[in-house]
């Protein structure tokens, strides 16, 4: 009798992740993550903040996630609480997800288009988000934001790149005002801790109350320093960056 062999089975690779959308719109539909149940909630998170476009950004940032496009930079989850250009200054602002996919197991990208109008300008700008996140927490840690605008007239492009540049140096302004901020801070708690030594019998001037002015001084330095470099990065930015390579939220 001729041995009957059981039939091989052969392992199966890993169902992918399809992610599930409750926004309106098709782009889901064909997305597959091929990664970690955290990362997918991220994307899917971050579709839904980029089509809102109201200025509100979901928790999933990593404490050292680092934000760039062609006008702004910043580090930290903080930033996010300033990112508001199109809720600000996009009328009748409108964002479609048109597409979404993987790169790697850790990154994914994520292409929208953005309607609206600059004053009395329509534009129509393509973007695309890419991102980086913690393969286990599914946390952003690098966010860069691109554009595309061949479908925006020429004055429409260049009122789009103008008050983008314009908006990018404000926030400058503001970085630079918290930073000086900290420092007057820091300053004012190593000044408290001097008052608390215990003061010289012997010293002549002990009755007398002299002023520190080393610490305004400091403060003040601190914070035209870096209002000017915010200025520059901006200044320099509104060249680079006027092709229509750069950011957008």
């Amino acid at each position: 009798m001729q041995a009957v062999c059981p039939p091989l089975h052969r392992k199966e690779p890993p169902p992918a992740v399809h992610l599930k959308c409750s926004l309106s719109t098709s782009y889901c539909d064909e997305f597959v993550c091929t990664s970690s149940p955290s990362v997918e909630a991220s994307v899917r998170q971050l579709a839904k903040d980029l089509q809102r476009a109201n200025g509100r950004w979901a928790p999933i940032y990593a404490s050292t996630v680092e934000y760039r496009d062609a006008y702004r930079r910043f580090k930290g989850p903080d930033g996010y609480q300033r990112l508001d250009f199109v809720s600000t200054n996009v009328q009748q602002a409108a964002v479609a997800v048109t597409g979404m996919r993987m790169l790697d197991n850790s990154s994914a990208e994520i292409r929208w288009r953005l309607t609206g109008k600059l004053g009395v300008l329509p534009i129509d700008v393509a973007g695309t988000t890419e991102i980086e996140m913690n393969l286990l927490t599914g946390r952003i840690e690098r966010h860069r934001e691109k554009w595309d605008l061949a479908a925006c007239s020429p004055p429409a492009a260049a009122a789009w790149n103008a008050s983008r540049a314009l908006w990018a140096a404000k926030q400058a302004s503001g970085d630079a005002q918290r930073a000086a901020g900290r420092a007057l801070d820091t300053l004012t708690s190593v000044d408290d801790e001097d008052q608390y030594s215990q003061p010289n019998p012997n010293d002549p001037g002990r009755f007398f109350q002299q002023g520190d002015t080393f610490k305004q001084d400091a403060a003040l330095f601190v914070g035209v320093v870096m209002l000017f470099w915010g200025l520059v990065q901006a200044w320099a930015s509104l060249f680079s960056g006027s092709s229509g390579g750069g950011g957008a939220f």
